[in-house]
């Protein structure tokens, strides 16, 4: 969504909740302090009240807004997604990490075609970091009962490229998950314009 249409959806959130005059308020306060609605509603509660001055409860209507972006975006890939290609897996974790602010870190577990049978979340982390263990890695795959796996995160920082951390990630699950007969399919980073593989992308 752009930018004029993201103030407009502000407004007239606002509007409903304190008044148009409040809302045109807020409006002057974003554009005082070059603060976009985009980032607007990516920030945390307590610093949109610090910015705006708006009550609580408008706050948490506004710090929803990505919460219910991201439900729905999953949401429309349906209950057991085929996540059979690099594209399929990259648009299904976008979705799953819109907006978020820290890196989050999923185990995708999927049928022989390439069905979802199991996701976990295996960390939550920092802006540009997060720490995952393989006894976690280990345990969700097993516990999805398949035999191919795929890791996802995202980089709220934007960047497509994998750091060391990641490729070293990478190559230990690779090594755990097929000790256990388990086949790492893909390592997905995304971000919010775009995705990569780092198995599928020779980073290894």
């Amino acid at each position: 969504m752009d930018e004029l249409k993201l103030k407009n959806a502000l407004k007239e959130l606002v509007s409903l909740s304190e008044g148009e005059e409040v809302a045109l308020d807020t409006l002057r306060a974003l554009e005082e302090n070059s603060i976009s609605a985009s980032s607007l509603f990516e920030m945390e509660e307590r610093d949109i009240r610090q910015l705006t001055g708006l009550s609580a409860e408008t706050c948490r209507l506004i710090g929803m807004v990505d919460e219910l972006a991201r439900y729905t975006g999953a949401e429309r890939f349906g209950k057991t997604p085929c996540l059979d290609s690099l594209e399929a897996q990259g648009e299904f974790f976008r979705a799953l990490t819109l907006g978020r602010r820290e890196e989050y870190c999923y185990i995708a577990c999927l049928s022989p075609k390439g069905c979802l049978k199991h996701l976990a979340l295996l960390s939550r982390g920092t802006l540009d970091s997060s720490t995952v263990y393989m006894r976690d890695v280990a345990r969700h795959a097993l516990a999805g009962g398949e035999k191919a796996a795929v890791l996802a995160h995202n980089h709220p920082s934007g960047s497509l490229n994998p750091s060391r951390a990641d490729v070293e990630l990478t190559k230990t699950a690779r090594e755990v998950l097929g000790n256990l007969g388990i086949k790492l399919l893909e390592h997905v980073i995304v971000t919010s314009n775009g995705y990569t593989g780092i198995i599928g992308g020779g980073w290894l």
